[in-house]
């Protein structure tokens, strides 16, 4: 099972196409920035499956769908810890932006992973473990993380929408309104991220393989 680099590299400029004509998207929780990269079945592991067919029939059929489905749940957790690291951002902020999905395969009966994730900004809030407002001159609010703090410049804590929890504003103009959220950019971390998941082809082999031998035992053993 290996990652297409030139999958991953056109279909992000075809979803960064598809955002700018599909604005509609951008109020839906994964952004319409997207980076995107597909988890292709190599022909060995195809064969093997081919013949699990062969030998359990629709069994395998079950045992696949069970396979792609636990497959994509783990690598989307992997893929999450991974972009969490690289840019700061709290793992639940980031497991919205991640969307998994299987597409069929025109040339095997087998389908294969595909996965999106969004890079556009997200909220100051959103990073660090925990935000402090300065009591410098000129205000400003510090996102503390263990990657590196950031400091955003006249920036305030307040509450919005009669929420609890405080998050960053910052005034459009000189006026008291209107307000903004202040955000961070994480697109480079996020794209310097997920070329390590389509070069690590031997570690996916070894997973689905065992994630298959492990369903396929069950189907076949268990539950029929």
């Amino acid at each position: 099972m290996g990652i297409s680099k030139a999958c991953y590299e056109d279909n992000l400029r075809n979803e960064q196409a598809i955002a700018k004509r599909g604005q509609k998207q951008a109020k839906s929780s994964f952004d319409i920035n997207s980076g995107f990269f597909q988890i292709v079945i190599n022909s060995e592991l195809e064969a093997e499956i081919q013949q699990a067919f062969l030998e359990h029939g629709n069994v395998t059929k079950k045992a696949l769908a069970s396979t792609l489905r636990k497959y994509a749940k783990a690598e989307k957790t992997l893929v999450k810890r991974a972009l969490a690291k690289a840019t700061g951002v709290k793992a639940t902020t980031i497991n919205k932006r991640i969307k998994t999905k299987t597409a069929s395969n025109p040339n095997s009966p087998i389908k294969n992973v595909r996965f999106w994730v969004g890079y556009n900004e997200v909220a100051f809030h959103s990073f660090g473990r925990r935000l402090g407002q300065s009591k410098r001159r000129g205000g400003g609010v510090t996102a503390y993380s263990d990657i590196g703090n950031k400091f955003a410049q006249g920036a305030f804590l307040a509450n919005a929408n009669g929420a609890t929890k405080k998050i960053a504003f910052i005034r459009k103009g000189r006026k008291k309104y209107p307000l903004k959220k202040v955000t961070l950019d994480v697109e480079k971390p996020t794209l310097q991220t997920l070329p390590n998941f389509y070069q690590q082809t031997a570690r996916a082999d070894e997973k689905f393989l065992k994630i298959f031998q492990q369903e396929l035992n069950y189907y076949v053993n268990v539950k029929s």
